[in-house]
């Protein structure tokens, strides 16, 4: 990463650019984002990646640009099989599944 060809951010700052996850009404914390430099995150390929930073004057920089690359290595992409039916959605799936199972077998 190179702060010249990038729009530089504190990790505060890059981390209310993260939309809330997980029903939270919050942004990422600060402290997420370090967790992803230092240590990373199982990409959708299997392979580790890490946030692009540099260390400045005892505070961690990044830029949008390597948050983007970084979001993008971790998402996994939505497919119609893969994406999660809501649990209510799910039940009543699996039991119109075995009520038709029951009628074929004729019970």
């Amino acid at each position: 990463m190179s702060v010249m060809n990038e729009n530089a951010l504190n990790l505060a700052r890059a981390a209310q650019l993260i939309p809330p996850l997980h029903g939270k009404r919050q942004c990422a914390h600060p402290k997420t984002l370090t967790r992803w430099i230092r240590r990373g995150r199982i990409g959708a390929d299997g392979a580790r990646v890490c946030l692009e930073a540099i260390l400045l004057s005892g505070c961690y920089v990044t830029s949008r640009e390597a948050l983007s690359r970084f979001l993008d290595a971790i998402a996994i992409p939505a497919q119609a099989d893969n994406v999660a039916k809501p649990k209510t959605a799910r039940i009543s799936a699996a039991v119109s599944a075995a009520l038709e199972e029951a009628e074929r077998l004729g019970v």
